[in-house]
Parts: structure tokens; sequence; C-alpha cells
């Protein structure tokens, strides 16, 4: 089962959430063998990415059986977009994916900014 799970997001921010894994059942499910993907579109059909989480220093992380997103402050920063829709996938050691959750990323604009 999917998750929905929208994201807000306050741009110049750094931004970090943790989504944990779990069956049907509630109870966690290993990571090990596992990798992680996720884009953002400003529409699910939208050729154009507005920003891509890949596992390692690309903004995804594990932490036991949770999926950690990140966004660092300089990234937020820099974007000039304030909607758009996401996903995160799981790919096991098999190559069978899995979409963990989806959902919109809203985009607050930064106020104070360096010169």
């Amino acid at each position: 089962m999917t998750l929905r799970y929208h994201l807000r997001i306050n741009q110049g921010e750094t931004f970090q959430v943790a989504i944990p894994v779990l069956d049907e059942d509630g109870d966690p499910i290993s990571l090990a063998g596992m990798t992680a993907r996720g884009q953002v579109r400003a529409h699910a059909a939208d050729e154009t990415v507005l920003h891509e989480w890949t596992l390692g220093n690309s903004g995804i992380a594990f932490d036991a059986n949770k999926v950690v997103l990140n966004v660092s402050a300089a990234t937020s920063s820099a974007w000039t977009w304030r909607t758009g829709r996401y996903d995160i996938e799981l790919v096991d050691g098999a190559g069978s994916v899995t979409r963990l959750v989806d959902g919109h990323v809203i985009v607050h604009p930064e106020i104070t900014r360096t010169t």
C-alpha cells in the first residue's frame, strides 16, 4: 500500500523527513539490499524533473527501517517552482520496484535571503 504524504518545504531551509517502511501488519521491513529513488515534477506526466532524490549523497538515506528524505538549504533556496507532485520508490535486489509514498510538494517562498 502506498502512503500519501504531502511535503511542505520552506525555501532556503534545511528539510528532512523520515518515512517508516512497514508491512501491512505495521511491522518494520528490512531495507537491506534495497535502494531508493524519487522525483518531483510539476505534474505526473511532465517531462521536466524539478528535484531528484537518490540513495546516498543525493538526498535519501536509510535509518533502520526508515527512508529519510533530505533537502539542503542551498538546494531549496535555488528552487523557483512552488508546487509539484512526488513519489519515492524502493527497489529490491531483484529489481522489483515498490512505490513507498507519494503526494504534493508545496514550497513556501523564502523572504530572508543573503546577498
